[in-house]
């Protein structure tokens, strides 16, 4: 073989090796934007106390919701994380709803039985929550109610960028939420594919905003949680969580204002801390509740 030939096959070697690394990350970001729905079961055969509604959408999109209403004039909307559905939130909403407090599940648009759109992992879901404290607002068994709001996951950092916005939310809980989505990109890659998550997270986050013309590099709840206050924050995150690393609630924390507390849960996998200690995730929350919310 002669050295240009060698050259050329080298070079050749090399861009095929970009073109399928390319390939693997554009393939993740369609998988990632459109996941694969998981239908949500009929809740009310798990929690007979809740019943079916329809949450309309500004965009013309239907939310398939479930709603129990309060008992002592409190709601919370309970919002599940990515690729999940509002069956995963129902042993925290039994809990809630026996201690006197209404509850709102809803499947985020793209997931569970909500009608299919592009998921952007919270950017374009703060209108999902939108939309969820105004059908609350316009219905006739909780248009008196104070409404709080409780995230897991990526429904904690939507919890977080929507109540910036949406004063009505008076109290706010984030648990296993990421402070910004740019930094659990390599995360996710690893988690994901065999390919390192350093630097392919770039190439991933500058394919993900060329196929969706969104920058997930804008997704930052520790850039907005400080706009809460005088509303009060509770930051939930696992010790063990393997996904959201626990760095995450510290900067949370740290980016909140009074009235704020972090509960570092010692036990339990991401996004599954009440499954893991409910009795202790139920003392704490039910703590915060009482003595933040008059």
């Amino acid at each position: 073989m002669s050295g240009w030939q060698a050259v050329l096959w080298g070079v050749s070697a090399v861009l095929s090796g970009l073109f399928c690394v390319y390939g693997v990350v554009a393939y993740q970001v369609r998988v990632i934007t459109y996941p694969q729905l998981q239908p949500t079961p009929d809740l009310a055969q798990t929690m007979p106390s809740l019943q079916a509604v329809d949450i309309p959408h500004p965009d013309g999109l239907t939310l398939a919701g479930w709603l129990s209403p309060a008992q002592n004039g409190k709601t919370l909307i309970l919002q599940h994380g990515y690729a999940a559905n509002s069956l995963d939130n129902v042993p925290l909403a039994e809990m809630l709803v026996a201690h006197g407090y209404g509850v709102l599940l809803f499947d985020f648009h793209g997931h569970g039985n909500s009608d299919a759109a592009q998921v952007t992992l919270g950017l374009t879901e703060v209108t999902d929550t939108q939309a969820a404290v105004a059908f609350l607002q316009g219905h006739p068994q909780t248009q008196t109610d104070q409404l709080g709001i409780v995230g897991v996951s990526m429904g904690g950092a939507t919890a977080i960028m929507a109540s910036a916005e949406i004063p009505e939310l008076e109290i706010v809980v984030a648990d296993s939420t990421f402070a910004a989505l740019r930094n659990e990109i390599a995360v996710g890659i690893e988690v994901k594919t065999p390919l390192p998550g350093t630097p392919l997270d770039q190439v991933f986050i500058t394919l993900a905003q060329w196929q969706t013309g969104i920058s997930l590099s804008d997704i930052r709840p520790v850039d907005k949680i400080g706009d809460i206050s005088p509303r009060p924050v509770l930051i939930i995150q696992g010790e063990q969580d393997a996904r959201v690393l626990p760095y995450n609630g510290a900067d949370l924390y740290a980016a909140a204002k009074e009235p704020k507390q972090l509960w570092q849960a010692p036990v339990g996998d991401h996004a599954q801390l009440f499954q893991a200690d409910p009795a202790g995730y139920e003392a704490v929350l039910l703590q915060f509740l009482r003595e933040n919310w008059q």
